[in-house]
């Protein structure tokens, strides 16, 4: 290595941009190098750090005794004089170079805890298990995503989409379900929490226990949940309202059943595209405001869309994904 090259490991060295080889390898050539290339190094290193505290006198000398006594050098002003700044730097820069290494290695113990892990589920429901012992069962397309360090210090998850949940129940640690409206918080309970960015509000339905679910944006409201109770966050007129809710209609996507209870046409069609991985193109946007109360278990979407021609008096074509709804017109 030459001299323009060790300079430049010394530039990043006091920049702080030298990466953990740099270092060891600047710390292998300092070793190597002699006196008379570091001098100037090492002198422009001094300059750097005006505001160090300077070394005692006894430790100066102590420094430079033991320096004379490895090295055959002259007991010139000048000499000791240098030498007791070389020392001194070296000290700056192999006591900063340790604290350099371990903060290296924290960051990268942070960056790897600050990890998340994310957990998709496809075209049907996926079952997970949390490293607390916690049980979720995500809906169709919904994702969960935690910290890898979940459950050291907090037990926090982020959901999207639809995600019922059975929570280790834990005195010292509170579970939170964060979405991007409410957040939901326990100790230990089951509750069904259903958050699709893309409809116009949230729910939270609890079953077992007791949850307390907050807004996390100004005005910050909360509300205790007890069970057969919902929270149903309207994201359009920023409302938060408490409901009764005996469960049945929010869990029952985890029988594969779909529960409609005075919905409109729109809401069911969304349900169905979300389920079945189709799209909606409906001519008549009149059919949409029709309200629908029902239940389909159906696996197949064509038999649910016998139903609904039934109820509304559409046509329809299937082509590929897509499917087209037409009023029919009455002769």
């Amino acid at each position: 290595m030459d001299y323009n090259e060790l300079k430049i490991l010394f530039q990043k060295y006091q920049e702080g941009k030298i990466t953990r080889e740099e270092f060891y390898l600047l710390q292998k050539q300092v070793n190597m190098h002699s006196d008379k290339t570091l001098q100037p190094i090492f002198e422009k290193q001094w300059e750097q750090f005006e505001e160090y505290i300077p070394l005692s006198s006894d430790k100066q000398e102590m420094l430079y005794t033991r320096i004379l006594s490895s090295r055959d050098l002259p007991k010139g002003g000048y000499y000791r004089n240098w030498w007791i700044r070389i020392a001194a730097s070296i000290l700056i820069l192999f006591t900063m170079g340790w604290a350099f290494s371990l903060y290296n290695e924290n960051q990268q113990m942070q960056q790897l805890t600050e990890r998340n892990v994310v957990i998709k589920a496809g075209d049907s429901p996926s079952s997970i298990i949390l490293p607390d012992g916690t049980n979720v069962k995500l809906n169709s397309y919904s994702s969960l995503s935690y910290r890898s360090d979940f459950g050291v210090k907090a037990r926090t998850v982020s959901l999207s989409g639809e995600g019922y949940f059975e929570v280790k129940r834990d005195e010292t640690r509170q579970f939170v379900v964060k979405t991007n409206h409410i957040d939901t918080k326990v100790l230990g309970t089951k509750f069904n929490v259903h958050a699709y960015e893309d409809e116009d509000f949230l729910e939270m339905a609890l079953l077992e226990g007791s949850v307390q679910v907050n807004t996390i944006k100004s005005p910050y409201r909360s509300l205790v949940v007890k069970p057969k109770e919902k929270v149903v966050y309207n994201k359009a007129e920023d409302e938060l309202i408490l409901k009764v809710s005996d469960n049945d209609i929010e869990t029952a996507w985890l029988s594969d059943i779909l529960i409609f209870q005075h919905d409109t046409l729109r809401y069911v069609l969304d349900c169905l595209e979300r389920k079945y991985r189709v799209t909606f193109h409906v001519e008549d946007d009149i059919l949409l405001s029709d309200i629908y109360t029902g239940a389909f278990d159906e696996k197949d979407i064509i038999d649910i869309l016998e139903i609904l021609k039934i109820h509304y008096h559409f046509d329809y074509v299937k082509e590929d994904s897509n499917i087209y709804l037409k009023a029919r017109t009455e002769p």
